[in-house]
């Protein structure tokens, strides 16, 4: 992702993995090991922000829409697997 370009594929793909590493049915106390939250899902919504940031208005609208169900399933973290305010991560 640049200036000139958003890859609109790619980003619902993010998007929709965001969704699904998502624990739908228990707080993170509850979750065996083996379903514990990737490491990877903090520091990717971080290059996301920084990403879609650098971007100009016009692209970064486009771009945001891509992965908005997958931003918006973990900063609102409606079973609490952050333990914390998700948005706490991010920022």
């Amino acid at each position: 992702m640049n200036k000139n370009f958003v890859p609109e594929e790619f980003l619902a793909l993010v998007s929709d993995a965001l969704v699904q590493s998502y624990p739908g049915t228990a707080t993170l106390d509850d979750l065996p090991k083996e379903d514990a939250v990737s490491p990877a899902v903090y520091p990717l919504l971080q290059v996301l922000r920084e990403k879609i940031s650098m971007l100009p208005n016009e692209f970064a609208l486009e771009a945001f829409e891509k992965v908005r169900d997958g931003l918006s399933t973990w900063l609102s973290d409606l079973n609490k697997v952050t333990g914390k305010d998700g948005a706490e991560e991010v920022s």
